[in-house]
């Protein structure tokens, strides 16, 4: 495995975990707007 292929691997995998951190930060965000709805009604 040549070092452009290793590299671009570590760049794919740290996308994938952003984006999956992005995704859990959202539904977090979510989770707590409908929580506040809830408790304010």
């Amino acid at each position: 495995m040549s070092a452009r292929d290793e590299n671009e691997e570590k760049t794919a995998r740290l996308k994938n975990q952003a984006g999956r951190l992005l995704i859990r930060h959202k539904s977090v965000r979510v989770a707590a707007n409908i929580s506040a709805v809830l408790y304010s009604t």
